[in-house]
């Protein structure tokens, strides 16, 4: 069994007195302006659970504009005819909601 009491690690026993505690605390102060810069690991957690709840929303919503586009190329250009068909796929393929989703998700051709 690994011995943990104070006096088994390298640096000894490090005795609980008042000056003692003082210095820790003056070094722990000294340490946080030293490092205030640093970003805390709680609030970025926080932040990047937020904008991941921001990103589902949006790609919901870009979900929903490419179909509502895609929908009105189709009432727009409805028959067989070759050129309803270019016009259709000129519109699906400049479907900007469409691009904005295969951005998100790396897909792009570029």
């Amino acid at each position: 069994m690994t011995d943990t009491t104070p006096e088994a690690f390298d640096w000894g026993y490090i005795p609980d007195t008042p000056e003692q505690r003082a210095l820790i605390a003056a070094h722990n102060a000294e340490m946080k302006r030293a490092y205030s810069n640093l970003v805390d690991l709680d609030s970025l957690s926080a932040q990047l659970e937020a904008a991941e709840a921001k990103l589902k929303i949006a790609i919901g919503a870009l979900g929903d504009c490419r179909d509502e586009l895609d929908a009105y190329s189709h009432e727009e250009y409805p028959g067989d005819h070759p050129v309803h068909e270019r016009y259709r796929k000129r519109d699906y393929d400049s479907n900007t909601a469409r691009l904005a989703l295969r951005a998100i998700a790396g897909d792009t051709d570029e």
